[in-house]
């Protein structure tokens, strides 16, 4: 035996190894006595990378995609976590890939809660330390503060150890929001008390994401006609 693999490949609470000739005598030996503190070395992450699709100071819900480098091998039910300084998170769709490969959805899965990515994986084998892994998902709401960062914590299945962590500072551009364009805006009547009809013709500024939806209010009437939704129809 030429090599033992400890889990992560890191120190471990207490462990002892001995290599011995046949008549049981130590030739070589190392240990590692953590007196009860259940102290576990935390690795440095290789690479962090973000972007996004509009890398844009207070942008609303862009798809991006996290791209890291681990140390060591992710485990089979290994957890993460991205927490943002400045960000905003509602995941609808995620997907990981490596390589030319990409995880099953029964695989992992991803949560998020405000500030927090979670990230969960239940694995029948582990994956290799340094290769590069990307987290695709929509739904970011930038902040608009002076600093942006991202704080990365890779976890065991319990989060009862730290195994690597890292914080990436990252930047985004100021221009000008996207806004919707009202190209035509009519009306069939303009009596204050007629039932009319009202075309509104606009353009959006880019393609709707999957987990985003068209909201029109055209405000209440004295006759409560406009909470007839019957009469309404949307053409994209």
């Amino acid at each position: 035996m030429s090599s033992v693999e400890m889990p992560y490949s890191l120190d471990t609470p207490d462990h002892i190894l001995y290599v011995t000739d046949q008549t049981g005598q130590f030739s070589i030996y190392n240990e590692f006595i953590n007196g009860g503190r259940n102290a576990l070395s935390i690795n440095s992450i290789n690479q962090f990378k973000l972007t996004c699709e509009y890398n844009i100071l207070g942008y609303l819900n862009t798809y991006c995609e996290l791209s890291f480098v681990p140390n060591a091998r992710i485990d089979l039910q290994t957890k993460m976590k991205f927490i943002f300084n400045d960000a905003f998170v509602s995941i609808s769709d995620c997907a990981i890939t490596y390589q030319s490969s990409s995880l099953e959805e029964d695989e992992f899965s991803c949560d998020s809660n405000l500030k927090e990515i979670l990230l969960s994986f239940d694995m029948d084998s582990k994956l290799d330390a340094d290769v590069e892994y990307t987290l695709s998902f929509y739904g970011l709401d930038h902040g608009t503060g002076d600093t942006h960062y991202v704080d990365f914590t890779i976890f065991d299945a319990d989060f009862g150890y730290e195994i690597e962590d890292s914080r990436f500072n990252y930047y985004l551009e100021l221009e000008n929001l996207p806004k919707i364009v009202i190209n035509r805006l009519t009306y069939e009547f303009t009596n204050l008390d007629s039932i009319s009809n009202l075309k509104v013709v606009f353009s959006l500024p880019r393609d709707m994401e999957p987990n985003e939806v068209l909201e029109v209010d055209i405000g209440s009437d004295l006759q409560g006609s406009n909470r007839n939704t019957g009469r309404l129809s949307i053409k994209l």
